[in-house]
């Protein structure tokens, strides 16, 4: 069985400082590696590291608040027939009831998150927030 390796690689120091650059994009010094065994005898073990995420599929972009609400939102525009997945096509038939499902989920983290963003986070989903429901409204 293979063990599972896994190789901290966080921008950010255990203090809460900011990696070096250099250090944080080769993932050199992880903060701690750990081996964990495999879970039973069928498990086959994966070793998640840089070169099995990009074949995930990353996007390449950080994690982040913002990045969350814009993908959101792009798939909601996609499923309001205003926006193609694929660049150079035309959008898709509306699926209303899965746009109004993402939609209703961006007001649960906006009512969730209250108080806890900060100014620009919270700007850009009532922003976003508000033309995505305009546009729902519209299409109904």
């Amino acid at each position: 069985m293979p063990d599972l390796t896994i190789k901290d690689r966080r921008l950010f120091n255990p203090d809460g400082s900011v990696k070096e650059a250099e250090e944080a994009a080769e993932g050199k010094e992880p903060i701690e590696d750990k081996v964990l065994e495999p879970l039973n005898d069928d498990d086959q073990g994966l070793n998640l590291n840089q070169d099995s995420q990009a074949d995930l599929g990353g996007s390449g972009l950080p994690p982040s608040f913002t990045n969350l609400v814009i993908g959101m939102a792009t798939s909601a525009m996609i499923q309001l027939g205003l926006h193609s997945p694929e660049e150079g096509k035309a959008p898709g038939k509306p699926d209303l009831p899965s746009a109004k499902q993402i939609i209703d989920l961006l007001g649960i983290l906006e009512e969730k998150t209250k108080g806890n963003l900060e100014e620009t986070e919270e700007q850009l989903l009532k922003t976003i927030l508000y033309d995505l429901r305009m546009k729902y409204v519209s299409l109904t």
